[in-house]
């Protein structure tokens, strides 16, 4: 009798572990689905309002400046943004 309710006992603490993992893995995909939902509202946000357009052009500019000045060392400024604005 001693041995069935080891057994039993041994048991039941196997399924309470499992079903904590359950709980755990539940959670963990809720808060998961919520930075996904506000990430997407985010990015929503900003193509409608026209914002991540003016990231981009920024961005743009700047890596043109950039690409400039990393070619005027070798070359003349006349000569590296006439060839990087055929590039671009």
């Amino acid at each position: 009798m001693k041995k069935f309710l080891v057994i039993l006992l041994i048991a039941v603490i196997a399924c309470e572990t499992v079903q904590q993992d359950i709980e755990l893995e539940s959670w963990l995909g809720d808060i998961w689905d919520k930075i996904t939902g506000a990430a997407k509202q985010a990015w929503d946000w900003l193509t409608s309002s026209g914002v991540m357009d003016q990231i981009k052009s920024a961005l743009w500019s700047a890596g043109k400046a950039a690409a400039i000045a990393l070619c005027s060392t070798y070359f003349t400024p006349a000569v590296c943004s006439t060839v990087i604005g055929l590039l671009l």
